[in-house]
């Protein structure tokens, strides 16, 4: 790139070389002796080289011509004079101005082809590289902003915009490099696809020269901008039609859950307290059955919370509201405080921990995976029979915690398995409901985490909770 800009400047000052490397060959050569002409001629034809080199085809000629003459007045008798005393010396200095004419020639035109292949190089390179980031990257500003560097680094732009069409039709400026130069005419690439006007790549040429071939390669940058917009934008709406369509799956499930799962609590609740109160002040119930019917309102009125505190953790997780606040914790201890926090549930079901010795640590969120657990746990409370017990094993998966929940209930039927995780699921074996949400909260609760949750059978009967957590990768 350097090399190409040294060729293809149009700046006077490239003819230094020209200029600079037949007195410095002159000086070199009168250090020798004025009398060593071949010596001589070969320090002229190396400044030739030289000048071709650093200022092109133009420098190099004029070398060739300013080495001739001092090669003639120097170092040809009769010395410091332009004439030629034999007809060898004048047949020398004609090989000799021809040659280095040639070899600048030639020089020039060699650097000049490696140069351009250098340069295509590296706008193809600019290119997969802008066009990868441009496909991958989630954040379509930064990706616009690196590619008007780029571009205004790749053509020695002044300035480069990139300027983006809303919905409106007006244009927007997205992302911008360089300021804005004087005097300069902008150049504008169209952004547009088989069916979009997206925008326009606007450019503002500094000191190098912005040609034909200059524009065809913007253009080229153009379409792939173009294409990675696009795709974005159709990326955008296939994601409001999805969230468009849970949207309206969630709000009929909800609306499900308010018709069956909130209405029977409620009714429950009101029974219960209008048994007790009963239809005037006078005729209160009392004793044990009053007791009971408290019980029974109050049991209603916990189911109540946990559905609404269900809801709420679904609804913050889905939402990203709710992000992990990950440490380093021992398994144990979250099972630990799950089990604490479930006396109740689990008071008619013996239960059985077992963790391997040489478990890690697992990296998580404790207060949102003790959740899961507790989750987990009234799930298995709710379909095993009393007396039996509830087996907890945890064991290392390879760069992961595995941690299985155990029960010996009637079991998952293995269409069920993935569906169990779904919000509002409903068996319809006839056993035992409940609100369809706490399997759906700690699937996403352990997706948030890094980890995955699934069901498996029990061997001999029953159903198996599978939690896999991310290890501390250095924890042993």
């Amino acid at each position: 790139m350097k090399v190409l800009g040294l060729i293809e400047q149009r700046s006077p000052a490239r003819f230094l070389a020209g200029v600079a490397a037949p007195i410095l060959a002159t000086v070199v050569g009168l250090g020798i002796g004025d009398e060593r002409t071949t010596a001589a001629s070969l320090v002229y034809l190396l400044g030739v080289v030289a000048a071709a080199a650093f200022g092109g085809l133009g420098p190099g000629v004029f070398a060739s011509v300013a080495s001739f003459l001092g090669l003639n007045y120097f170092f040809t008798p009769p010395r410091q004079t332009l004439s030629v005393g034999k007809t060898d010396d004048l047949v020398a200095l004609v090989v000799f101005v021809t040659v280095g004419m040639a070899v600048s020639s030639l020089v020039a035109l060699g650097l000049a082809q490696r140069a351009r292949a250098e340069r295509r190089e590296l706008e193809a390179r600019s290119l997969y590289a802008i066009s990868s980031r441009m496909l991958a990257s989630e954040d379509l500003d930064a990706a616009l902003t690196e590619l008007a560097v780029s571009m205004r680094r790749l053509f020695g732009l002044g300035r480069c915009e990139v300027r983006i069409r809303s919905d409106d039709g007006t244009s927007v400026l997205r992302a911008s490099d360089g300021d804005p130069v004087a005097g300069a005419a902008e150049i504008s690439v169209g952004l547009s696809t088989a069916d979009r006007d997206l925008g326009a790549l606007v450019l503002f040429p500094g000191g190098a020269p912005f040609g034909e071939a200059e524009r065809q390669v913007a253009s080229i940058f153009a379409r792939q901008t173009a294409a990675a917009l696009e795709r974005g934008i159709l990326e955008q709406e296939a994601r409001q039609a999805r969230l468009a369509a849970e949207t309206n799956r969630v709000r009929r499930a909800l609306l499900s859950a308010v018709s069956h799962d909130f209405r029977t609590p409620l009714a429950s609740i009101k029974a219960s307290l209008t048994a007790i109160t009963g239809d005037r002040d006078d005729a209160l119930l009392t004793g044990p059955e009053a007791l009971e019917l408290l019980r029974t309102a109050i049991e209603e009125t916990e189911r109540l919370e946990r559905l609404v505190a269900n809801l709420l953790d679904l609804t913050r997780i889905r939402s990203g509201s709710l992000a992990p606040e990950r440490v380093h914790i021992p398994v144990e201890e979250l099972v630990e405080d799950a089990i604490a926090g479930l006396r109740a549930p689990l008071a008619e079901h013996p239960v059985e921990v077992m963790i391997r010795a040489d478990v890690p640590l697992v990296d998580v969120d404790p207060v949102q995976v003790e959740q899961v657990f507790r989750n987990v746990l009234q799930n298995a409370a709710k379909f095993a029979p009393d007396g039996t017990p509830i087996r907890i094993a945890a064991s290392r998966w390879q760069d992961a915690v595995e941690v299985r929940v155990s029960d010996r209930g009637p079991g998952i039927d293995p269409p069920d398995r993935e569906a169990v995780f779904e919000e509002f699921f409903r068996s319809g074996d006839g056993r035992e409901a409940g609100t369809g949400l706490g399997l759906a909260v700690a699937r996403a609760i352990v997706g948030a985490n890094g980890g995955a949750i699934w069901a498996e059978e029990t061997p001999g009967g029953g159903a198996t909770l599978v939690v896999r957590l991310p290890a501390v990768a250095d924890a042993r």
